[in-house]
């Protein structure tokens, strides 16, 4: 899948490389809860710690095998519905896969059974840093600490939510508090050192690195950013000493063995980086907004889209002056409908832009924008007016202002519960909410830029088709989706698929095109197609057997 350019393009410099590789390490695994966390307490349930099935669950999880632990928690949550912990531990394990979205909506079915299970705010801690909602996230990681004093991983997630807000030093407190329950976990050490670098204190940064290595010798990271921490300081000999450490294993990226693992890489072009030419250039202290910008935008390459919307919040809080950062974090709020936080954004851009009337406009059109998906026609008008005394770039708020419906005329679309982390997904549902006001010509557009994301996504497609039937557009309608019959011969919608077939022909006059659709769809639902016998655009052929 393609990612929108919301990120301009880095300078193709050494620096960049380096600030890439060193500036921007892998990011932190979260920590897969223990017992205290996941079961319920003995005082209030004294079967959770003694069931066989939770228990294997938790060994599962423990050695990475979270599939097959899913298996288990699925057949337990039909066995017990009226339960919490079922789906708590599903949502751990979703999370532990990545599917953050998925993990929420299981923990929220846990929250309405059991809302005071101890996993609840450990959960949403490291769940909402991961959705990108950065004031729920530091809400929920301060109740986890105090619900979960003696637990590592509650001060660890919190580290890590800490971090992503560029407040190094209590993320280092947190740590400290991490490693005094857990000593021997080498993790704790390596992003205490990572937060060092970042507070430019590059002798503690080395001393972390060294404590992690030590407890994990063949940590490779660690032994990357210790050889780059040595750099520069100057010290060559130890550099090339951790570096060529790194460099001799050899190992393969994990996700893909006929590619060197990323720090055996960057071992290999920091060693030649520093034979050819030293230490002299390299980057060596670093700039807090920048790094949260680069992190970013690192993230965001890498599909990990909620995190990297939590960190250009933390870049534009630190240089809010910064033009760029601040239209990147309207792009990628607005993608993911994060609205409050576009919104407030937007506003920021405006008041910062001056005599900048094309900065000005821009604003305003996405302000036009923000106030459709609330359902405020009479606001959108107002903004969308505005924007268009200012120039309107790209003509959008005058394409807007040509298809928005009479204020106040239709009734509120509210959006759907879910935190948007799919591009596609969120442009889809933004184009359906215009195209539900009958602003058509914006919709497609929003579905065009989901294809060209997604080139088979099956909901743009759809989605544009509908569009253009309900524009009247009938023949561009079918052209789609006969297409798309030939791209998805046997998808989940091909009922209704056929069926919009069926009325794109009949509008346009085509009785045999209309009811080769009606027989196909009959053979899917016929007690679905008997209900459409009275629909005014089938008025021709409704006395056709088809019906009976």
């Amino acid at each position: 899948m393609k990612c929108l350019s919301i990120f301009t393009q880095l300078p193709r410099k050494i620096a960049v490389v380096f600030l890439l590789l060193f500036l921007l390490p892998i990011n932190a695994l979260a920590t897969f809860p223990d017992m205290d966390i996941a079961l319920w307490d003995p005082h209030f349930s004294k079967t959770d710690r003694s069931k066989p099935e939770y228990l294997q669950i938790l060994e599962l999880a423990k050695n990475g095998h979270y599939n097959q632990a899913l298996t288990i928690v699925q057949s337990l949550e039909k066995e017990s519905p009226n339960k919490g912990t079922p789906f708590i531990l599903k949502s751990l394990l979703l999370f532990e896969a990545g599917k953050y979205v998925a993990s929420q909506k299981a923990l929220q079915k846990a929250r309405a059974i059991q809302p005071r299970h101890p996993a609840v705010h450990y959960q949403h801690c490291q769940l909402y840093r991961q959705l990108g909602v950065v004031d729920l996230a530091e809400r929920s990681c301060n109740i986890s600490v105090h619900q979960h004093p003696e637990r590592p991983e509650a001060h660890y997630e919190s580290a890590l939510t800490l971090a992503a807000q560029g407040r190094m030093k209590a993320a280092n407190k947190a740590l400290k508090k991490a490693e005094a329950l857990d000593p021997k976990n080498e993790v704790y050490a390596f992003e205490m050192g990572l937060n060092f670098n970042y507070l430019n204190e590059t002798q503690q940064a080395i001393e972390s690195f060294t404590k992690a290595l030590t407890l994990k010798p063949d940590y490779l990271e660690a032994g990357y950013q210790l050889g780059y921490a040595y750099a520069i300081q100057n010290n060559l000999e130890l550099a090339k000493k951790h570096l060529n450490q790194v460099y001799d294993t050899r190992t393969s990226d994990p996700d893909d063995q006929l590619k060197p693992h990323p720090q055996v890489e960057a071992a290999r072009v920091l060693l030649e980086y520093l034979r050819t030419h030293g230490t002299a250039k390299l980057p060596t202290r670093i700039d807090p907004a920048k790094y949260h910008l680069g992190r970013s935008q690192k993230l965001y390459k890498e599909g990990d889209f909620g995190l990297s919307l939590f960190e250009i919040q933390t870049a534009a809080r630190l240089d809010p002056e910064n033009v760029s950062t601040r239209q990147i974090l309207i792009g990628l709020s607005s993608l993911f409908l994060r609205i409050d936080v576009a919104e407030q954004a937007v506003n920021a851009l405006i008041k910062s832009a001056g005599d900048n009337k094309g900065l000005k406009a821009k604003g305003l059109q996405e302000l036009g924008d923000l106030y459709v998906i609330r359902g405020n026609m009479k606001k959108a008008f107002d903004y969308y007016t505005l924007a268009v005394n200012l120039g309107d770039p790209g003509k959008i708020a005058q394409t807007s202002l040509e298809e928005l419906p009479e204020k106040d005329s239709i009734r509120r679309t509210e959006l759907d519960s879910d935190w948007y982390l799919n591009p596609p997904d969120a442009l889809n549902q933004k184009g359906e909410i215009f195209a539900y006001y009958g602003m058509v010509k914006r919709a497609v557009n929003l579905y065009s830029m989901a294809l060209r994301m997604d080139p088979r996504n099956l909901d743009s497609k759809l989605n544009t088709a509908m569009a253009y039937y309900g524009d009247k557009q009938f023949n561009r309608a079918i052209a789609i989706l006969e297409k798309t019959l030939v791209t998805h011969p046997a998808h989940p919608h091909l009922f209704s698929h056929h069926i919009l077939l069926a009325k794109a022909y009949a509008s346009t006059g085509n009785a045999d095109d209309t009811l080769e659709n009606l027989q196909k769809a009959k053979k899917i639902n016929p007690a679905g197609l008997k209900t459409l016998k009275t629909d005014p655009v089938f008025n021709k052929v409704a006395r056709d057997p088809v019906f009976e």
